[in-house]
């Protein structure tokens, strides 16, 4: 939705975390982790750690000592370097643990590398390329800066150094970057020695192009320019190359009119969208020229460049990296022209010296200035300014008008629309900034603070942010102007845009977070003391209520800054454990947990309330806005005089508001503060009657027609919810409690399947309270709440509408306890009834079937007894859920049932067992294990679960009959007739799946079978092909099974488990499995086909006469009216012939191979009618062509 901001701060947080929780706090998350509300699915759960010290130096160090060695062993070669990627990429977090190494390791592999400059041969090469590569993973993870400390840089080194990069470039060009790179970093460290070129240069070739300051240039032009990492390195090189002090009166002028050359015409080619790189490097260059060289040197050249590069305005252009490029070129420009010494208007805290840091403190006081040099002699200041006569002659100081455009064109970068220009035009504000006088650093600030304003993009707040950071930090921000900057900065930390369905601020907030970090390292307490309250607060908010884990663990980070070196942050040092970097993580955790423990201390309780009331109920979020309603409820008892007060006036407020969000919110909300007030004892008559009055004007034509009324109803279903747990005292209100029952029945017709289970959890808190109430009926008598909703239940039940019925059969098994008991039979006869088994024409309600095993399941949990008659309707329903394999749209949606009446079973199957056994006949328990046996071996994973734990379980239970328990579960499992044949069904939709995961799974179990029990009894193998068989016939009856049937046959034939003694023994069996599918052969199913002539061709591995039989019933294929048909049969037929040699007689064989390899089978069916004729007579078969009609029915 956004891009994430620069990181913020990068103060230590705090690993340790409060554990004591509130248990409504830990029920709250529960619940709302189990909605799925509240919860961003980007939310980092992570668990962090930190390494102590490298813990792979001998690695590395036998590798560099290897390395003559591996360089000719590519395998091996190949092996470490990915291992020692791997091992380096461990420690990007904490690089500096390489630092005790470096230095052995770097000077080990520059001997090879020198080896190599003095020797040139090919196996140096080899090896030296190798060092190179090594360095450059070494640079990668800490750094080109630190890596230059170890880089030798001697005398000789600039030529040897000098050459190889030449080198390399003639015979690879520009391919080899990583060993270009590294000698390029080599060459910028060599080049700096003090002691003039020309003295490392042959005399005759002085003032020529083979001198070594030519061909240095020379190869900085070269490289400078291409897409290649080492490009940076180039533009490293020419800076310092060019700052020396012998080459800048040379080469000073050449190179910038080199560079702002090709740049110009990078950027006026019409193809520069091509030429990236080209912008890039050069820019990079000058920046990085700019930066090397001092302002003496460089002000002649920077007064050429800046004029020519201010026309070119790159700002404009769509190229980020280039536009970054060119701010950071700007603002180094810029600092040339002032002047290095740092003006004494700048606020400064601490002095550089630690010395007299420590002598003093780390304060300074009224008239010690700090300057930078440790010196503490200069004039007292007055007021934070220094002496008049000191600020006048840093007035007088002019500023050449260029850099008043260049500051212009910075302000412009502040709102960029990319954040690394945002960052870097910040950067630059602040080192100019530093620079200038005083008036002109106001002026720049005054130029910054009209970013700030609610008409610019969240660009210009998030630049403006970084902008007052780096000014802060630098000491360019004086105290004087806190009263304009800390209402900015506490906007920012809870900026928010809503545009369309999305929002955006995350930037901003995160910025506003990195000015508050800034702010308490850069200033002292007292220049903050009468901010601090409306700090901290707002610190506090956005690390509990953000959306944005990032913001809100950038938040934790600045108030930990703030209480470390501020020290003025109420309850600070109690409130750093409870805003813990993991305990951020998520932000259900922040609102319901972390939020109570915060609101104990006063100073925080109030302003959190506030914040959730105007900033979170009427969020455009809903999970947020449901989020807040339970907080709101957490918090009640922290301050319930200021809810009671200020919160429910507000809400009742909102609660008829036309926006949607606010509504929604203000419904909610009520629910939750009417429970917290309940609980804490403080819900008073008064506060009943206006929630009385809310809930008597709502009427469900109006208050749930219209967009988005599917959030109003779940609004509503939860305040109704809450009143009714909150058991406010309506007993006596007949009228309002009819409109809660007519509210909560209207949500059980709707269809969407998520209010209509709030709409049964509301109704059974609802009855639970208020449902034993008596009220005057339609005749004038007296008739209990629960009485007349039970009638409308039954009414529902019947009408023809699944989308009534799934809801009203849950709705049924949440009456009282009391009146299930008393009206059990009908009940139970009811919920039966309401549902259509799978073989009604109301098959496919399978909502409704899946409903009713869980409202049987309740009502068996919650019922003190029911009777045998009962328990055997639920048991007879639930059996026949457990074969529902109902199909439609969706698929096989039929295994919801399976599933939850899995759910139902084991449960009430035991408790029947302990208390009406004579239910659980032989024929019902016979039915039971078939079933579940099947569903074991089923392709759906929790299907496969839940059955195999159930028929574990009952099989153990202590309290099933004697007639069912004593088998043996091995036995029931593997010997069992009964058994066996279900489970094979079972096996069919595994193997005949679609999903080749469960199908190799299934595989597997079934070798590992085959190897376990069926290879050591030649018995076992005839049952199991009898079984198969079986099943087999009864399973391609049903199209849903005819495919995964055939599967199966085939996965079974190629397993190998019928040859060398069932096709020999006792072929007939194989015969029939082959009749039992030959059907399939005129289906015009294109995957049923070839499934049928893959087990053909599994076939022929078996003896006579069943190999004989599979190739007579297989060649008619070649004929087929399906082309691919007929291309898939010939390359089956094929792959066979060379695998068994007994297929085709050996005379014959090379023949047939021909016909089947020649022949264009995809293409002309005549022609392979005659190829057919051809291949049965050399195998003396006589074979029919198969006449298919295009349009027959399968």
């Amino acid at each position: 939705m956004e891009e994430g901001a620069p990181e913020s701060a990068d103060g230590v947080v705090n690993d340790s975390i409060n554990k004591s929780t509130d248990s409504a706090a830990n029920e709250s998350i529960n619940k709302s982790a189990d909605d799925g509300h509240g919860e961003d699915p980007t939310e980092e759960t992570h668990v962090s750690f930190a390494l102590r010290r490298f813990e792979n130096e001998e690695f590395i160090t036998t590798l560099i000592k290897d390395i003559p060695k591996i360089v000719h062993d590519s395998v091996d070669l190949e092996a470490r370097t990915e291992r020692l990627k791997d091992l380096l990429d461990r420690y990007q977090e904490q690089p500096q643990l390489v630092d005790p190494y470096l230095g052995p390791w770097i000077a080990d592999l520059m001997l090879f590398v020198k080896k190599f400059a003095e020797t040139r041969s090919e196996e140096n090469k080899r090896t030296a390329d190798l060092c190179l590569t090594i360095l450059r993973m070494l640079t990668k993870l800490r750094g080109y800066k630190i890596i230059l400390r170890y880089l030798p840089h001697h005398v000789g080194d600039v030529e040897q150094s000098l050459s190889l990069v030449e080198e390399s470039q003639r015979q690879s060009g520009f391919v080899d970057w990583e060993q270009q790179y590294m000698l390029l970093l080599w060459l910028s460290i060599a080049i700096q020695i003090p002691f003039d070129l020309k003295k490392l240069t042959d005399p005759d070739d002085i003032g020529t192009e083979r001198s070594i300051d030519r061909r240095v240039l020379q190869v900085c032009k070269n490289f400078v320019v291409i897409s290649e990492k080492t490009r940076d390195a180039a533009a490293y090189l020419l800076s310092r190359f060019v700052t020396r002090p012998d080459a800048l009166p040379l080469y000073g002028a050449e190179v910038i009119e080199f560079l702002l050359t090709t740049l110009k015409e990078a950027v006026q080619d019409i193809d520069r969208v091509k030429k990236p790189h080209v912008i890039c490097g050069c820019l990079a260059a000058i920046a990085a020229l700019f930066k090397s060289g001092t302002r003496n040197q460089l002000e002649s050249l920077a007064a050429i460049c800046a004029p020519r590069l201010v026309s070119l305005d790159l700002l404009a252009s769509d190229f980020s990296i280039g536009r970054k490029f060119y701010v950071k070129a700007l603002q180094r420009i810029a600092l040339t022209f002032l002047p290095a010494k740092l003006p004494s208007w700048r606020y400064k805290r601490g002095y550089r010296s630690l010395e007299e840091n420590m002598t003093h403190g780390g304060i300074v006081h009224d008239g010690d200035c700090g300057d930078g040099d440790g010196k503490e002699n200069l004039p007292p200041k007055r007021n934070g300014l220094p002496p008049p006569n000191q600020m006048r002659e840093e007035e007088d100081i002019e500023v050449p008008e260029m850099v008043e455009e260049i500051i212009g064109l910075l302000l412009r970068g502040l709102h960029d629309n990319d954040g690394i220009v945002r960052w870097s035009a910040a950067k630059g504000i602040g080192r100019i900034s530093e620079r200038l006088p005083l008036s002109f650093a106001e002026d720049i600030q005054n130029g910054v603070f009209q970013l700030f304003s609610y008409e610019k993009a969240e660009s210009a707040w998030h630049g403006g942010c970084l902008a007052l950071a780096e000014l802060s930090r630098r000491g360019a921000l004086l105290p004087s102007r806190f009263s304009d900057v800390i209402p900015i900065v506490l906007k920012a930390l809870l900026y928010e845009e809503l545009r369309g369905t999305f929002a955006v601020g995350s930037q901003v907030r995160d910025a506003g977070c990195y000015v508050c970090w800034a702010f308490a390292r850069a200033y002292e307490p007292k220049d903050l003391s009468q901010f601090v309250a409306d700090i901290a607060k707002t610190l506090v908010l956005t690390a509990l209520f953000d959306r944005s884990v990032n913001c809100r663990r950038a938040a934790s980070a600045a108030f930990q800054e703030h209480v470390g070196r501020q020290g003025n942050f109420p309850h600070g040092l109690d409130i750093i454990p409870i805003l813990d970097f993991e305990a951020l993580g998520r932000r259900t955790n922040t609102y319901l947990k972390l939020s109570t423990q915060i609101a104990k201390y006063p100073e925080y309780c109030t302003i959190m309330l506030e914040f959730l009331l105007s900033h979170r109920l009427a969020h455009w979020e809903a999970p947020m806005r449901e989020l807040a309603a339970q907080t709101l409820l957490l918090l009640t008892p922290f301050a319930p005089g200021y809810v009671i007060d200020t919160v429910i006036p507000e809400i009742l407020s909102r609660v008829g508001s036309e926006h949607l969000f606010t509504r929604h919110g203000a419904l909610i909300a009520l629910g939750c503060v009417c429970e917290g007030l309940h609980k804490c004892g403080r819900f008073d008559q008064r506060l009943a009657s206006k929630v009385e009055s809310v809930l008597l004007q709502m009427e469900p034509g109006q208050v749930y027609r219209g967009l988005g009324h599917e959030l109003v109803r779940e609004a509503v279903m939860n305040l109704i919810g809450r009143v009714s747990s909150a058991e406010l005292p309506f007993t006596g209100k007949y009228n309002l409690l009819n409109q809660m029952l007519k509210l909560i029945e209207v949500n059980l017709l709707v269809e969407s399947v998520k209010i209509q289970e709030l709409a049964v959890a509301t109704l059974a808190s609802f009855l639970k309270t208020y449902g034993g109430v008596l009220d005057l009926g339609t005749e004038g008598k007296r008739q209990a709440i629960q009485d007349r909703c039970f009638q409308t239940l039954l009414t529902n039940l019947t009408s023809p509408s699944e989308v009534v019925r799934r809801s009203s059969v849950l709705a049924l098994s949440v009456l009282p306890v009391g009146f299930v008991d008393a009206n059990e039979r009908l009940v139970i006869q009811t919920l039966v009834g309401a549902c259509p088994r799978a073989t009604h024409s109301e098959a496919r309600w399978v909502d409704c079937r899946k409903n009713c095993c869980r409202a049987l399941e309740k009502i068996v949990e919650v019922s003190s007894e029911l009777s045998s008659d009962s328990y055997s309707l639920i048991f007879d329903f639930l059996s026949d859920c457990l074969n529902d394999y109902t199909e439609d749209k969706r698929g096989n949606i039929g295994r919801i049932v399976r599933l939850a009446s899995l759910e139902t079973t084991k449960a009430i199957t035991l408790r029947i067992a302990k208390k009406h056994p004579g239910v659980l006949t032989s024929v019902r328990m016979e039915v039971v294990i078939k079933s579940l046996a099947r569903l074991f071996a089923e392709a759906i994973p929790d299907i496969r679960s839940r059955a195999g734990q159930n028929l574990l379980q009952l099989c153990k239970s202590s309290v099933m009959p004697d007639f069912f328990c004593k088998p043996d579960l091995l036995r029931v499992f593997n010997r069992s007739s009964t058994s066996t044949r279900s489970m094979m069904f079972g096996l069919i939709s595994s193997l005949g799946s679609l999903t080749q995961s469960t199908v190799r799974e299934s595989n597997t179990a079934l070798r590992k079978y085959y190897r376990d029990v069926l290879s050591k009894d030649v018995t076992a193998v005839k049952s199991f092909a009898i079984s198969l068989r079986d099943t087999l016939q009864n399973a391609i009856k049903e199209e849903r099974l005819l495919l995964p049937a055939l599967n199966t046959l085939m996965q079974v034939f190629a397993a190998g488990i019928f040859c060398g003694n069932l096709d020999e023994q006792e072929p007939q069996l194989l015969i029939d499995l082959l009749d039992t599918v030959q059907h399939v052969r005129r289906s015009q199913g294109a995957l049923k086909v070839t499934a049928l002539v893959e087990i053909y061709s599994e076939a022929l591995q078996f003896s006579e006469p069943v190999r004989g039989l599979a190739l007579q019933r297989m060649l008619p294929f070649l004929t087929h009216v399906f082309p691919r048909i007929r291309t898939f049969t010939a390359t089956k037929l094929h792959e066979s012939i060379m695998t068994y040699d007994e297929i085709v007689p050996a005379e014959a064989s090379e023949a047939v191979s021909d016909i089947l390899n020649e022949t264009e089978w995809g293409f002309s069916l005549e022609k392979s009618q005659v190829a057919l004729a051809e291949i049965g007579q050399l195998l003396h078969i006589q074979v029919k062509p198969m006449l298919l009609k295009p349009k027959q029915a399968k």
